[in-house]
């Protein structure tokens, strides 16, 4: 099986970064080409997708990443979560306005990768992606010969396969992916859009990804058949709004129907927004609820920020992620263009700003005692959260 891999991408990723350290000034983001990879089809390796890593009942379910794995995390972002390690309680100083973002940036964008076969087969094709839990088919043109696909999951193993409409196989392939953040883009305008999976928790555990995602408003002229298409397909199943009035998304949702919805509107995020406790005890209590019946969640309010990052320091603590990680998860929003920052054109809300992040955060350390886990658990119980609700949320959705 010969596999082809172009590295246009990353050599141009390469020398921006290059000139951000050199300069020392935040930069333009451009959005890398699609990586380019290649399947030609061997019939002696048709039921051996992968030879070179044997099947091995030892091993644990983490997939063995090899050195040339794909980088599904857009190579800013990336570079801000393999780089930034806060520590616990330290609100000194925060590294996020070191990195290149914020204003026309593309950054929240993942990274696409072009999968591609030899031509000669005739009549239409389907193309079948297969993440191992989750899969996804395709259905292309009469004559094509490759496919663009992206918000994928990174440190997993893909398969896919492509065949004629009477079942021939034309090719096969497998490919990895590498990265921190599994990050979504629904086109035309849904920004600021990602995954709270991945992250691991003070006990060691990993939160599920295609669970629990987060962004900007999908409603109004923020997205687009296609959009939605792509939405349905990450496995989206239920909608949280956070906005003030949520009527229009009730009235016309923009997931389609058969969404289940609820919005019980906040006016602003952080401690504001903690302090509605019964707002927010509904809102927790629907998310477990949606994982109980296992629907992915997405949950946003109008950028993506404010409110919605309130959320995710709420979710993300209860599950036991560390502070200085929900730190992070709150900062990558940096990375969108201006009008979906987190910053927003200032620089108030960042970490060692008391009146927006630290906001939040001080008034859930006035709960409880231990670590961050604990004092998000107590203000949950404080509001009304049932122990067996933040118990089960933790079982359904940590591995």
């Amino acid at each position: 099986m010969c596999i082809f891999i172009a590295m246009k991408s990353r050599i141009y990723t390469g020398l921006f970064l290059l000139l951000f350290l050199a300069c020392q000034a935040p930069i333009q983001i451009v959005v890398p080409e699609p990586i380019h990879k290649e399947a030609i089809i061997d019939s002696t390796q048709v039921n051996n997708p992968d030879p070179e890593v044997p099947d091995n009942p030892d091993i644990t379910d983490e997939p063995q990443v090899p050195e040339d794995a794909i980088l599904v995390t857009n190579p800013y972002m990336e570079k801000y979560l393999e780089e930034v390690h806060y520590k616990e309680g330290d609100f000194s100083y925060s590294s996020i306005l070191s990195y290149p973002g914020g204003g026309p940036g593309e950054a929240d964008i993942p990274p696409t990768i072009t999968l591609s076969w030899p031509e000669g087969a005739s009549g239409a094709l389907n193309l079948h992606l297969d993440e191992g839990e989750w899969s996804r088919d395709y259905s292309l043109k009469a004559g094509a010969t490759s496919l663009d696909v992206t918000n994928l999951v990174p440190n997993q193993r893909y398969i896919y396969n492509v065949t004629t409409a009477d079942g021939v196989e034309v090719a096969r392939d497998t490919f990895y992916t590498k990265g921190h953040l599994h990050q979504i883009y629904f086109t035309k305008k849904v920004r600021n859009g990602r995954d709270l999976g991945g992250w691991k928790t003070y006990d060691g555990k990993t939160v599920s990804y295609r669970k629990l995602y987060r962004g900007g408003k999908p409603s109004d002229n923020y997205i687009d058949a296609a959009g939605r298409k792509e939405a349905l397909a990450q496995g989206i199943k239920a909608e949280l709004c956070l906005r003030t009035d949520c009527e229009s998304e009730k009235k016309n949702p923009p997931f389609g129907a058969g969404i289940d919805l609820f919005g019980p509107g906040f006016e602003h995020g952080y401690s504001t927004m903690l302090k509605e406790g019964d707002k927010v005890k509904q809102c927790f209590e629907f998310v477990v609820k949606c994982m109980r019946e296992d629907k992915p969640v997405f949950f946003h309010c109008s950028i993506g920020s404010d409110r919605t990052g309130t959320m995710s320091i709420l979710l993300l603590g209860a599950l036991g992620v560390p502070e200085p990680d929900v730190c992070k998860d709150y900062e990558l929003s940096y990375f969108a263009p201006e009008d979906w920052s987190m910053t927003n054109g200032v620089c108030n809300r960042v970490r060692t700003y008391k009146n927006r992040y630290l906001d939040a955060i001080n008034y859930l350390l006035k709960f409880g005692t231990g670590n961050f886990r604990d004092h998000v658990e107590s203000y949950l119980l404080s509001i009304g959260v049932a122990q067996k609700d933040i118990d089960e949320f933790r079982t359904l959705v940590l591995k």
